[in-house]
């Protein structure tokens, strides 16, 4: 297990349940060289992506999709962040075509029944994901009208100090691409001098670098 890798526990029921959907990266990634060639190309550069800041505002941040770095491969792809970066920033570089051609592929790969598995979430589930080689999506799902009733997501957002290093290009997006660094995770909006002094203290027992949190929504 590396960190970045948003932890789902599924507490109350709910109605209909919705379909979760996991994918080894790696397989897409591989899987797009044999058919296209050189449109999936593992140094597949920096493009804009707006990310949710702990204001609950985007900010832009220029990150690669695919990467390899030291003998470690790495993958971050949300399409509909690059889509808002392309409308919301004027200053982001305009797909190109084959850019475009490449999103498509990556778009028609992800849900192949030959590369994707598919899961159901029930009560009490935890899921467990590594988020730099697993790309994971999910489909609709039905709740209760009672707000007592509804469905009670938990995420957790977890760094451990044997984490991959990640290629220069994820940087700006995770903050620091240090092996065994407290990285990424988006910050909530309670923020407390206390919090952030615990993660000072916990960084420093676990012998885990940690960069001071910039924030970047303020940006925007």
């Amino acid at each position: 297990l590396a960190d970045a890798s948003p932890m789902m526990a599924a507490i109350p029921t709910w109605l209909a349940l919705g379909g979760a959907f996991l994918v080894a990266a790696i397989i897409v990634g591989a899987s797009g060289q044999g058919v296209q060639g050189p449109v999936l190309n593992w140094a597949f550069p920096g493009l804009g992506h707006v990310v949710l800041g702990h204001r609950k505002r985007g900010f832009l941040a220029m990150a690669a999709i695919l990467g390899n770095h030291q003998g470690h491969f790495a993958c971050r792809h949300i399409r509909n962040h690059i889509k808002s970066a392309q409308l919301s920033f004027p200053e982001v570089p305009r797909l190109s075509a084959l850019q475009t051609e490449a999103l498509d592929l990556l778009d028609q790969l992800m849900p192949s029944p030959l590369l994707c598995y598919s899961m159901e979430l029930e009560r009490g589930d935890l899921q467990l994901l590594n988020s730099y080689v697993t790309l994971h999506s999910r489909t609709p799902f039905e709740d209760f009208e009672q707000a007592d009733d509804k469905r009670h997501l938990l995420r957790l957002w977890l760094s451990i100090p044997a984490s991959q290093p990640l290629p220069a290009a994820f940087e700006e997006y995770f903050g620091d691409v240090r092996a065994g660094a407290v990285r990424g995770g988006v910050r909530g909006s309670a923020i407390t001098p206390e919090f952030v002094a615990y993660e000072q203290r916990q960084a420093a027992v676990m012998g885990m670098p940690l960069k001071a949190w910039a924030d970047k929504s303020a940006r925007v």
